[in-house]
């Protein structure tokens, strides 16, 4: 593959990379999920950062939908879709208007599971429509964020991870790690193959004119979701991000042996490429940094 150079921006702004939100949910942690939202107004002290940041990326599975499972409606609750997004959209108007929230779809949301996925319907998530500081986007989708006369700006490539699962017990060096949670191998595999579903089976897909999934551009960042897990990694000067969930532990990931992240925020300067998780887990006063084992390390594959 090749290696891009690591870009920096001329302006000192931050990115913000969230997922798996599973609004509607029981299991969906709320209050965490409003002190994050607290922490964008600038509601804590000490968190000078706060002022610069632009971007927040909402990489799918905003809500989590009705009928996805068998009896789902167990797990809900709020039992309405277009309510799931109404709901939602009335949290995220909250955010200051200086941050654009760039939002592509997941699997709970209400779309069709067939990649590429489009934007959210607009029919059920028409709220969000309303939103000025909103950026809707497909599944997968390449957005450039922070270009300006002067600077080309950051590629970002962006894909729920549907395909992931498939992957983690397909491929014997990604089966034999449990990749699941480790998924940024998976996301390092795929870019080798330069395709985000290379084998057919992987997922269904819609019939275009352009293979959808075929990498042509070698993105800045990569980031994913499904998976739950957080994780911030390099591939080949690419900067791979997983993002954690905002639902709490469930039967089924139970089931799968997963063992999910919560309410980890990955922030970066797109300054100085400085990169830290933020944690919002348990309500309180203060907002925890958490540690990123991975961070700063070549994919072992390379």
């Amino acid at each position: 593959m090749d290696i891009p150079l690591r870009k920096r921006s001329q302006k000192e702004e931050y990115a913000l990379f969230i997922g798996d939100l599973h609004y509607g949910s029981k299991k969906f942690l709320k209050e965490d999920f409003l002190k994050f939202i607290e922490y964008l107004n600038g509601k804590f002290s000490d968190t000078p950062e706060v002022e610069k940041i632009k971007y927040v990326f909402l990489v799918g599975d905003l809500v989590t939908g009705v009928g996805n499972y068998p009896d789902q409606d167990k797990d809900l609750e709020v039992m309405d879709l277009e309510q799931q997004f109404s709901d939602l959209a009335k949290i995220l108007s909250t955010i200051r208007k200086d941050i654009k929230i760039i939002i592509s779809p997941g699997n709970h949301d209400g779309v069709r599971l067939m990649e590429p996925q489009p934007q959210l319907d607009e029919k059920y998530a028409w709220p969000l429509y309303e939103l000025e500081n909103v950026i809707m986007v497909g599944n997968p989708s390449m957005v450039n964020i922070c270009s300006d006369g002067f600077f080309e700006g950051f590629d970002v490539l962006i894909y729920h991870g549907f395909s992931y699962p498939y992957y983690a017990n397909s491929v014997p060096q990604l089966m034999k790690i449990k990749s699941m949670n480790y998924p940024e191998k998976i996301m390092g595999y795929l870019l080798q193959q330069r395709h985000l579903a290379p084998a057919h089976s992987s997922v269904q897909y819609y019939p275009c004119d352009k293979d959808t999934h075929l990498i042509r551009k070698i993105p800045d960042i990569f980031v994913s979701a499904h998976t739950h897990k957080s994780s911030v990694q390099y591939f080949n000067n690419i900067l791979l991000i997983s993002t954690s969930s905002w639902e709490s532990f469930t039967p089924y990931q139970e089931k799968f042996g997963n063992t999910p992240d919560h309410c980890k925020v990955p922030i970066m300067n797109l300054k100085t490429r400085e990169i830290k998780i933020l944690d919002f887990e348990n309500s309180g006063k203060e907002i925890k940094e958490m540690e990123n084992k991975n961070f700063g390390r070549e994919n072992e594959n390379n």
